[in-house]
């Protein structure tokens, strides 16, 4: 932004910085909500380790909602963190 400070577009009406603040408030309130919520019902360790699904979900939800394709790379992200999160589970569950 600081680089390229002529393409930055400041929202100029209440209703842009209404879906702004309403952006900027609501996911973060929900998921803050929804992780309290899971902590009661999850060990912690199994929680912390959902967290890695976050770059997962977030390519494919561009895939789906925006249109974006998934590269190569994202690709093997997605089989990497999968496979890592399903070795996890798979390895602790014969343990418990």
């Amino acid at each position: 932004m600081g680089i390229f400070h002529d393409s930055l577009i400041i929202p100029q009406t209440f209703a842009a910085w209404a879906v702004l603040f309403y952006f900027g408030v609501f996911p973060t309130a929900a998921a803050f909500f929804l992780w309290n919520l899971a902590m009661l019902q999850l060990p912690l360790w199994k929680l912390n380790l959902m967290q890695n699904l976050t770059p997962l979900f977030t390519l494919t939800g561009a895939y789906f909602l925006l249109g974006e394709t998934i590269s190569l790379f994202g690709l093997l992200g997605i089989i990497i963190v999968s496979g890592s999160l399903s070795a996890v589970m798979f390895l602790t569950a014969k343990r418990t």
